[in-house]
């Protein structure tokens, strides 16, 4: 694959959106089982898609299936199996131990210093939380990704200064700002990652893709931005007006849409696709690489630098 590694964005980019356009041909009918399975392990167990309503302009028409499938009785006995197996499968906490590199004090005290923090992060991070919906998610589509990221949008406000220390000012001579930002933990499904099936260890993986639907205003914040890697094209972010395929079908899990008919496609008002690829390093790219599209922009590659 050697594209992946081209000197041009707009290249490896093409590559990368024909990766992902021949994935969601097969991923979207999945996807559809995994909603169905999800539907079960909450309790719904009258998702029945051949016979669901069909909406239109926001009405139901009813139709004679629809109204056999709510009289007839289906039992559901996958909700209390998921229940407790997640409960078998988290009952017992994580053992994270920190030890000391030397035999000296100020070793042992920084291991115990470590130790705290680890301890103290399982409540802050929420971890408890995320592996029962590791385990959750993990049971009903069948496997799940954890992502341990630095979320720039977390912290405290410090002011910004330049390189000689003095504060930076806006255009009403205001002191700017900056959150310090803080790490987070996210669990994604499958619906919403890209990767080489034809390679069974994840780690020999040579690319992962992350897809979601965001805010147009927000992606435009964060991209426009004068530093190595970011392309300029921020501005041009518009909203792609509907998202299809497997990540639209995520949409209707996430906020209980109803079926609309044999269409997975979902409208969205001011929001945009997000994707961003992780390219495995090379010999040519020893760090590999990173690159990010926003509403068809291709907005950060880190092979680009400024010149």
């Amino acid at each position: 694959m050697k594209e992946l590694y081209a000197e041009s964005t707009h290249k490896a980019g093409a590559f990368l959106d024909e990766l992902y356009q021949s994935e969601e041909k097969y991923k979207t009918g999945w996807a559809r089982d995994a909603k169905r399975n999800v539907a079960f392990a909450n309790g719904d167990q009258s998702i029945d898609p051949s016979a669901a309503p069909i909406w239109v302009d926001d009405d139901p028409v009813v139709n004679k299936h629809a109204n056999a499938r709510q009289n007839s009785y289906q039992g559901d006995e996958i909700e209390s199996i998921i229940r407790v197996l997640v409960s078998y499968m988290t009952r017992s906490k994580p053992v994270a131990e920190t030890f000391a590199d030397s035999k000296d004090e100020k070793s042992k005290n920084i291991a115990k210093v470590a130790q705290r923090i680890v301890e103290a992060k399982y409540d802050i991070d929420h971890e408890y939380e995320n592996s029962r919906m590791a385990a959750r998610l993990g049971l009903i589509v069948g496997t799940v990704f954890g992502e341990d990221y630095w979320d720039r949008n977390k912290g405290g406000y410090v002011p910004n200064e330049d390189g000689q220390g003095q504060p930076v000012l806006d255009d009403q001579g205001q002191q700017t700002s900056q959150q310090t930002g803080n790490n987070a933990v996210a669990i994604h499904t499958p619906l919403s990652i890209s990767v080489d099936h034809s390679v069974v260890d994840f780690k020999d993986q040579p690319y992962i893709g992350k897809h979601a639907v965001v805010d147009v205003d927000w992606a435009r914040e964060q991209f426009e931005q004068n530093e190595p890697g970011y392309t300029g094209k921020a501005a041009d972010i518009k909203e792609d007006g509907s998202v299809t395929g497997s990540l639209s079908i995520l949409e209707d899990m996430k906020f209980a849409i109803p079926r609309k008919g044999s269409s997975n496609e979902i409208k969205i008002k001011n929001k945009c696709l997000m994707s961003t690829w992780f390219i495995a390093p090379n010999r040519m790219q020893p760090t590999g690489r990173m690159l990010i599209k926003c509403g068809n922009q291709w907005v950060y590659d880190s092979a680009q630098t400024e010149e």
